[in-house]
């Protein structure tokens, strides 16, 4: 892998880690924290199954999408929760 395909997918990663924030806290405000958190780690769990699976490069991009729209997102709901 070329090191500007690496850099794409952490390019990826952090682009939708904002997106994923901001959907998953309008969610979490409408269905509650622990719906949001089920939901969250169930994309989660998906994006790592298709990481086991990659073959080529755009099936890692797809993989950096997913796992960047659940990245940084499980900490706000978890202190919602703990209602710090």
């Amino acid at each position: 892998m070329a090191e500007a395909d690496s850099a794409l997918s952490f390019s990826i990663i952090g682009g939708l880690n904002i997106v994923g924030l901001i959907v998953l806290g309008w969610f979490s405000d409408r269905s509650g924290p622990e719906r949001a958190l089920f939901t969250l780690y169930t994309i989660r769990l998906l994006s790592f199954i298709i990481l086991i699976n990659v073959r080529d490069l755009q099936t890692l991009y797809i993989f950096s999408a997913i796992f960047g729209l659940t990245l940084f997102t499980s900490a706000p709901l978890m202190l919602s929760l703990i209602h710090i």
